[in-house]
């Protein structure tokens, strides 16, 4: 009777995973075999090590999938990010805001952005503006003062020296 109790919380903990990952959106066809969430197959087993062994790879596959999955949703969210910056370099872009604007909370979008490009945000920011001001004035006849206001340095004289330093 312990075994079946044992068999029964063990099956549940297996469907509740699995549930949880299709409930995210995520392809569960590889666990969704109906004979392994029985009783029959978990008596297959020859011993509970080996029993234990086959549920712990269950586990880490699927925390391994679901790892997988929200990176790929916090990559994506960065490469939104980054195109909302580049589209709007003439504002004041400040990294609460655009998280808030992102549904995510600021100090996590810092550490994700920061993860995911290997520079922090303010740092992203600065780089891309004045790339963008180089291009700009390679290519347009705009004046340095337009420059700077379109790339969103509201003082001139600062955008020429931290043009100069990079």
């Amino acid at each position: 009777e312990d075994k079946q109790q044992l068999f029964s919380v063990i099956l549940e903990l297996m469907l509740s995973a699995v549930r949880m990952l299709h409930d995210r959106g995520l392809s569960v066809e590889q666990f969704s075999h109906p004979d392994i969430f029985t009783v029959d197959f978990l008596h297959t087993f020859e011993s509970a090590p080996k029993l234990f062994h086959w549920l712990e790879r269950f586990f880490e596959t699927l925390t391994r999938k679901y790892k997988q999955h929200e990176s790929g949703k916090e990559d994506l969210v960065i490469f939104q990010v980054k195109a909302y910056m580049a589209r709007n370099l003439h504002k004041n872009l400040r990294l609460v805001d655009i998280a808030r604007q992102f549904h995510y909370n600021g100090n996590y979008m810092g550490r994700l952005f920061k993860q995911t490009v290997g520079v922090k945000f303010t740092e992203y920011l600065q780089n891309l503006r004045i790339q963008t001001a180089m291009d700009m004035l390679r290519e347009t006849d705009f004046s340095v003062e337009e420059v700077s206001r379109r790339v969103g340095f509201s003082d001139s004289q600062y955008f020429i020296r931290i043009f100069k330093s990079s």
